[in-house]
């Protein structure tokens, strides 16, 4: 999944499941930095792994 400023958030639901969520496992963020222009100055990614349980 990915998303930014710009573009909506697609969480597609894998084949045969329903559009019922009850948390988000993230294993990997990405941070790109840009300069006031727009310029792509720098891309980070970091292993992570957090689980978001909805309530």
């Amino acid at each position: 999944m990915k998303w930014n400023y710009y573009e909506a958030l697609n969480m597609p639901c894998p084949g045969g499941n329903g559009g019922v969520f009850t948390h988000i496992n993230v294993k990997e963020l990405t941070t790109a930095r840009y300069d006031m222009a727009g310029k792509h100055l720098a891309t980070v990614k970091t292993p992570v792994d957090i689980d978001l349980p909805f309530n």
